[in-house]
């Protein structure tokens, strides 16, 4: 007779999430610049298994369209190197590509 045994493993997954607010003039480029070269560049980095990104249906801040990019890591080790490595590099070419058209901020959610 043959025994099965079930282990569940709860892996608390770690987000990185960049919310960015884009003028409504850049929002086309914008989407298929993030899509195309930077979420690619960002997954390259081999710190995050995948990402997705959300467009917000509510309005936050008057003439800007919002979105949200996670990307899903395993650990806040993971997390902690790419910050350290790579998140200033992808900000300012963020910011030297789109300037006050594209405003970002990121935070860190843990996963429950």
């Amino acid at each position: 007779m043959f025994r099965l045994v079930v282990l569940i493993l709860f892996v608390r997954m770690i987000i990185y999430n960049v919310t960015y607010n884009v003028t409504p003039e850049i929002e086309q480029q914008w989407i298929e610049w993030m899509n195309d070269h930077h979420i690619p560049s960002v997954l390259a980095t081999g710190f995050f298994g995948s990402s997705k990104i959300f467009r917000l249906l509510t309005e936050v801040v008057e003439n800007g369209l919002t979105y949200c990019c996670q990307y899903y890591a395993e650990d806040k080790k993971e997390l902690s190197s790419y910050l350290e490595n790579h998140e200033e590099q992808f900000e300012l070419v963020i910011r030297s590509k789109f300037g006050d058209r594209c405003l970002f901020f990121s935070s860190i959610l843990e996963e429950l």
